[in-house]
């Protein structure tokens, strides 16, 4: 068997996972959605429901309702930080296709709460289809090598982002994180993972299924963080969540 050394892509994401674990208590939850109402007004109107920006513009005006889910824990050398945004900023991972392979990126939904599913759902797609080369932090991975000059510049770049929680307010990161990668189900198979990021709600949608009863089931996992929200808040939040996308008060925002 052979045995290689990770590249760089493979290093820094190994990185940013252990930074994770080490700097937030994130507690794992599975929440189902009843999206029937949300599937059926989209069919009405002879369109395929856009699953990842449904889901960006529901969170954005869960942020609206309940202002705490807009926050960010910030570990630093001078202590830790509480970021609460004044702005509602999703950030969206995305895959860009580069040279034969698929390379994971993120972009940033900006005033999400301002903008139609639509146009998020278009800025996700141009997102996607970005050129590698032009990202700050994807253009390291094309063909450099796995060295100590090149892991000392993404160390670098990663303890700015987090430790200088006034240089992520002024690039405008995003506060929350939704995670979109839907897959058609098996019969007696699912597929459903807990995601897991730097915010409060990180939320990843994983299947968008039919039930017995008809019923049209989102499926998703949350990893969320208990230092920067009490149990009782996630339970509200929650409950609110499902509300939007169950259109208590409508439906007229997701659509």
């Amino acid at each position: 068997m052979p045995v290689r050394r990770q590249n760089l892509e493979e290093w820094f994401t190994d990185h940013q996972l252990q930074a994770l674990h080490r700097n937030h208590f994130h507690i794992p939850a599975h929440l189902d959605f009843d999206v029937s109402k949300l599937v059926a007004a989209y069919a009405e109107q002879d369109r395929r429901l856009p699953i990842t920006a449904v889901m960006v513009k529901a969170m954005a005006l869960l942020a609206k309702k309940h202002p705490e889910v807009n926050r960010t824990i910030f570990r630093t050398f001078l202590g830790t930080w509480v970021v609460e945004f004044d702005h509602i900023d999703v950030n969206v991972p995305v895959m860009i296709e580069h040279e034969g392979r698929r390379v994971l990126s993120a972009t940033v939904v900006k005033d999400a709460d301002t903008k139609t599913v639509a146009q998020i759902n278009d800025e996700v797609k141009v997102a996607s289809q970005r050129n590698l080369a032009d990202l700050p932090i994807g253009s390291h991975f094309i063909a450099n090598r796995n060295n100590l000059w090149n892991r000392t510049k993404l160390r670098l770049i990663h303890w700015a982002v987090w430790n200088l929680p006034w240089l992520y307010l002024s690039k405008r990161g995003g506060g929350m994180a939704v995670s979109s990668i839907v897959q058609p189900t098996a019969p007696g198979f699912q597929l459903r993972v807990v995601s897991r990021g730097p915010h409060v709600w990180t939320i990843g949608l994983w299947t968008l299924e039919a039930d017995e009863n008809g019923r049209h089931i989102l499926r998703a996992g949350v990893g969320y963080d208990h230092s920067a929200l009490g149990g009782e808040a996630f339970i509200t939040t929650t409950h609110s969540l499902n509300g939007i996308l169950n259109g208590d008060s409508g439906l007229d925002e997701l659509l």
